[in-house]
């Protein structure tokens, strides 16, 4: 079963000298980080700030997320196109969860059960992977959408940064609702705690 992600993305340079993201247990013992060229993510100690493992994962480990419990970390390979689960005790990988298009984020309501994967094509999409790894719905969105969940799992809005719009996904019914167009490039979005006002960040414009 998938558990519910805390996820981190960093952009800073890894080790291998690309972008890479990363991953905090939410005791903030341990980070995960990914290592694009290395087709791996490095388990690191905060306390000792030692790397405790280096994991091979597959091609492209782009995004990275961790369980409530710190029991297991996601990494999303976009050029295998897959989802790979790696174990933080034993420091080994799982099975990989195919995909059919490349993901460009992934992210788990709260309450777990299943997840949120996103593919930055044109149109982009979001799809739901459920807790047997089962896919429900492909729900279109714009290009480029980036996604934000309320924090009772009930609600979702994915911002498009390519396609100028905002969009709201009922996370109950797996369905989707009509696109809204925003000023400029959608970059961020924060959805207040009563659900009723959602404040987007527009790329270049300065709000």
């Amino acid at each position: 079963m998938f558990p519910s992600f805390q996820s981190a993305p960093g952009g800073k340079t890894g080790r291998n000298g690309l972008a890479s993201t990363e991953a905090m247990t939410l005791d903030g013992s341990t980070v995960v980080v990914t290592n694009g060229i290395d087709r791996s993510v490095s388990v690191i100690d905060l306390a000792s700030r030692a790397v405790l493992a280096t994991v091979a994962v597959g091609a492209g480990p782009a995004n990275v997320a961790i369980s409530a419990n710190g029991a297991t970390a996601w990494v999303a390979c976009v050029l295998d196109r897959t989802l790979v689960p790696v174990d933080l005790r034993t420091h080994r990988a799982g099975a990989a969860v195919h995909l059919a298009t490349t993901p460009s984020d992934l992210s788990l309501p709260a309450t777990g059960g299943a997840a949120w994967v996103m593919s930055a094509s044109s149109p982009g999409s979001v799809r739901f992977l459920t807790a047997n790894n089962g896919f429900g719905p492909s729900l279109p969105v714009g290009n480029g959408p980036s996604l934000a969940i309320a924090h009772d799992s009930s609600t979702a809005w994915v911002a498009s940064s390519l396609s100028d719009t905002v969009q709201h996904l009922d996370t109950t019914g797996q369905s989707g609702g009509p696109a809204i167009h925003v000023p400029r490039a959608p970059v961020g979005l924060v959805l207040t705690p009563d659900r009723r006002t959602l404040l987007v960040l527009g790329f270049g414009d300065g709000v």
